[in-house]
This record gives C-alpha cells, sequence and structure tokens, in this order.
C-alpha cells in the first residue's frame, strides 16, 4: 500500500470526474474494504473554490482513503493539508 503526504492542494491531484461523488465512493470502498470506516464530515475546502461543504472519506487506524483521489494518505498528514 502506497501512502501519499501531500503538503497542499494541489499535490492532492484531485480527479474532478470524482467531484460531487464522494459520498458514493467513499461509501463503495468502505463496501469493499470493511476495515475501514465511513466518515462523513465538513472540510473548509473545495475542489472549485473556498468554500465549507460536506464530504465523505473512510479511515482506518490512522489512514485515510480521499474518494476525490482515491488514494490512501496517513490520517495526521491528510488531515494538516494546507489549502492555501
Amino acid at each position: 500500500m502506497k501512502l501519499y503526504t501531500p503538503s497542499s492542494e494541489a499535490e492532492l491531484n484531485i480527479d474532478k470526474a470524482r467531484y460531487g461523488r464522494c459520498y458514493e465512493l467513499a461509501y463503495d470502498y468502505m463496501q469493499a474494504n470493511p476495515k475501514f470506516t465511513l466518515v462523513h464530515g465538513i472540510t473548509l475546502w473545495k475542489p472549485n473554490g473556498r468554500t465549507i461543504g460536506n464530504h465523505a472519506w473512510a479511515e482506518y487506524k490512522g489512514l485515510v482513503w480521499e474518494p476525490y483521489t482515491g488514494r490512501i494518505y496517513q490520517a495526521k498528514v491528510w488531515y494538516q493539508v494546507s489549502f492555501d
């Protein structure tokens, strides 16, 4: 399993085709990977602008699966990404 360590929103390499599908994609990932927990939360960013938005992702033991990229990140890194 490769872990990614982005330091900015640009480094997340968000797949615009996945935008708006985070709930569906995170749920599907959790179903395929039952050790992961589906998480719903509020983010302070969106790929199309700097707004507050609802988001979903999956977590397991300090890892975050991000549906907009389809990648796994260390949770402590993912939660601290600077979206300046």
